[in-house]
């Protein structure tokens, strides 16, 4: 979600969101199920100039990706 300010800078509001599946066993169902499951979350807020704001945004989201994808390699060690 991105807004434009009167001094010319934008603000966003970015995520990053990991998920998998599993199934699961529900009390009220015979069968498992399959279920949505949030293994991480990773979220900021960045203002900058509006000529150079989607690259900044990028660049956050980049950020996070990384540091996911390195607890990731880090717990599979």
């Amino acid at each position: 979600m991105t807004t434009s300010l009167p001094n010319g800078t934008c603000a966003s509001r970015y995520d990053t969101f990991l998920y998998t599946h599993a199934t699961e066993k529900l009390p009220y169902r015979e069968g498992p199920v399959l279920v949505q499951v949030s293994l991480m979350h990773r979220g900021g807020i960045g203002t900058s100039a509006a000529t150079a704001h989607n690259s900044a945004v990028v660049r956050g989201l980049e950020g996070y990706i990384d540091s996911v994808v390195t607890q990731i390699h880090d717990a599979n060690k």
